[in-house]
């Protein structure tokens, strides 16, 4: 069954569960920036402004640090490295001809035990 609940409404029932978790009927729902900002305001009591600018500021460090190859990591949460592909030889999917594909970098994200238990939960 689907309930139809609007961005507000969970951002809240996110910051007030006290689980941290929201427990929804339709497993396709993500929670978006917007709402994410609103529940850490309303769980931390602190305005959206100050939360945006916080996370703006996580995010310009991990932008940082992560193109200049080093690996961010909150242990137990997560981590986030870049990582290098080598030059290779595809091909072009309509003509079959072989192309070089360029070297390039990708960005790998690891999830840590903490995160792995929470998921776990049913």
């Amino acid at each position: 069954m689907f309930s139809l609940v609007s961005p507000c409404d969970r951002a809240a029932s996110v910051a007030l569960s006290g689980h941290g978790s929201l427990v929804q009927e339709d497993h396709t729902l993500a929670m978006n920036r917007s709402e994410l900002v609103a529940a850490v305001a309303a769980k931390t009591e602190n305005s959206q402004v100050a939360v945006n600018g916080v996370l703006d500021a996580v995010f310009e460090v991990f932008v940082d640090q992560i193109s200049q190859g080093e690996k961010v990591s909150i242990p137990g949460w997560l981590a986030v490295e870049r990582t290098d592909r080598a030059a290779r030889t595809g091909r072009n999917p309509q003509t079959g001809e072989a192309i070089q594909i360029p070297a390039g970098h990708s960005v790998k994200l690891t999830a840590g035990s903490k995160l792995k238990a929470a998921v776990s939960k049913k």
